[in-house]
């Protein structure tokens, strides 16, 4: 299955470093992935990640879903 993933860059609760590995983790097992940094969020979420997501989910599941 196809993956989307998001960090802040900022993020005080998961380190930066353990997401990226995830990411890559995910990837060395052959996990189609996307893997998007925010540099100036924390644990949270926003507008331009959701739209990143929306691109992605409009890109990836079959309009007739």
């Amino acid at each position: 299955p196809k993956m989307f993933m998001c960090h802040g860059g900022r993020d005080p609760l998961v380190d930066f470093a353990w997401g990226k590995r995830t990411f890559e983790n995910l990837k060395s097992l052959g996990v189609e992935a996307e893997f998007h940094k925010f540099d100036n969020l924390f644990h949270e979420i926003n507008k331009s990640e959701l739209q990143k997501l929306r691109d992605w989910i409009s890109a990836t599941v079959p309009a007739d879903s």
